[in-house]
């Protein structure tokens, strides 16, 4: 036999080759008669796929930033317009002229039989008010003095003959309810006379003092307002004279122009 040369397969498939059966005997004589052909597949792995780059990512413009949105205009409303307040009267309120004041005292009349004081004005007018006098006429001075000093809250002193009647009175008593005086006095020239309030308001009226003359709380207080230092007082023994009429006020003629 000559040098042994390989068979030429013959192709089947991709994966196998099928010998002739002249070549399958010289090749195996052994075995030419009992094997028939026998397809041997050639196993040379999975066929490698063809290499293939990588499909580059599609290439895509940057998107630009959302812009952001732009305000909603200010849309100014009108500012609303008041209605008209309706048509009403206006009132002016006009002050009232404070009344004058009083006039001031010229003289204080009093009358023991009438019991009662007579404040004449420097305008000419009169007032005249209830008082109390002493219990007896010895006690009463008669004529003509002025006042010399005035006092609120006065404190009250015994006098010396009330002492003598009544030695359990007390040194003084402050001012208060308990206070003789009340709560002003009028000293007058003549040693412990006084005109003053009291705290016996149902004694007005009555001959019920130790000399003095007292007057109401109200009434007091008035007088008090009225008089000064100096003003004069006279006492005397009979009824207040009669006051003449006031004088009629004279016509208020109409205003005329001067042509």
């Amino acid at each position: 036999m000559g040098a042994f040369e390989p068979p030429v397969p013959v192709a089947v498939s991709p994966t196998s080759f099928i010998l002739p059966p002249a070549e399958i005997e010289a090749a195996f004589p052994l075995t030419a008669l009992a094997v028939p052909p026998v397809a041997i597949p050639l196993e040379f792995g999975p066929t490698p796929r063809p290499f293939a780059a990588p499909e580059p990512p599609p290439l895509r413009a940057p998107q630009p930033a959302p812009l952001p949105e732009a305000p909603k205009p200010i849309v100014a409303k009108p500012a609303p317009v008041p209605k008209p307040a309706p048509e009403t009267e206006r009132v002016v309120a006009v002050p009232k002229a404070a009344p004058p004041p009083p006039s001031p005292a010229e003289t204080i009349l009093i009358s023991v039989a009438d019991r009662r004081l007579r404040v004449t004005l420097a305008d000419g007018s009169a007032r005249s008010f209830p008082i109390a006098v002493g219990r007896s006429r010895d006690l009463i001075p008669i004529g003509t003095t002025e006042i010399v000093r005035k006092r609120r809250n006065p404190t009250w002193v015994p006098t010396p003959s009330m002492r003598r009647k009544d030695p359990t009175l007390p040194a003084a008593v402050p001012p208060g309810p308990r206070n003789p005086m009340g709560l002003y006095a009028l000293d007058l020239g003549w040693t412990y006379y006084r005109i003053h309030g009291t705290n016996e308001p149902q004694s007005i009226g009555r001959a019920a003092s130790s000399g003095c003359f007292r007057m109401l709380p109200k009434d007091i207080e008035a007088v008090f307002g009225l008089v000064s230092t100096g003003t004069k007082v006279t006492v005397i023994e009979g009824r207040l004279p009669t006051l003449p009429d006031p004088a009629p006020a004279a016509p208020v003629l109409p205003e005329t122009k001067a042509l």
